[in-house]
This record gives C-alpha cells, structure tokens and sequence, in this order.
C-alpha cells in the first residue's frame, strides 16, 4: 500500500472511532467513560500527527465530540481526567 493509502485508512478508522465516542456520549451513560477514555487519548494523540489530513481528521473529531454535550462539562472533565493525563504527544 502506498503511503497516501496508509493515510486515507487511517483518516477512515479516526472517523469511525470519532463517531462511536460520540455515540456513547449520546447515550448519556457517564459510566462509559472510562472504557472509551483509550480511544479518545489516541484521536488526541493524532491532533498533532505530522500528515495534516490525518491531524485535521482527528481534530474534527474531537470537535464532534465535544460540540454537542449532553453531560456536564465538569463531570465529562473528571472522567476524562486520567486518560488526559497519559496523553503521549510525540512533536
């Protein structure tokens, strides 16, 4: 696979994971956190990737989930919180 292919796949999987975050966030289930804490950490991850249609796509993602909140922003915070702090930026 070419390079460009590499990153259109990865694009895709970053859309998908995106859209599964904000569908547990939909379903107002604060407990479900937790689990998908991993999977946002690495959407974060990918917003300082150095392909910019991959780093546009991760943020447009963590855009989404964010933008339509049905939960408290301090409860998602607290949540949130340990899996922020793992967050691994490689510049």
């Amino acid at each position: 696979m070419a390079g460009n292919d590499w990153q259109a796949l990865l694009r895709g999987v970053v859309h998908c994971i995106g859209l599964l975050i904000s569908s547990l966030r939909d379903a107002n289930e604060e407990s479900l956190w937790p689990q998908v804490s991993k999977a946002f950490s690495a959407i974060c991850n990918l917003c300082v990737d150095g392909r910019p249609k991959v780093r546009k796509q991760a943020a447009t993602s963590v855009t989404e989930v964010g933008s339509k909140t049905q939960i408290s922003v301090a409860t998602s915070l607290n949540a949130l919180a340990p899996s922020l702090l793992d967050v691994n930026c490689i510049l």
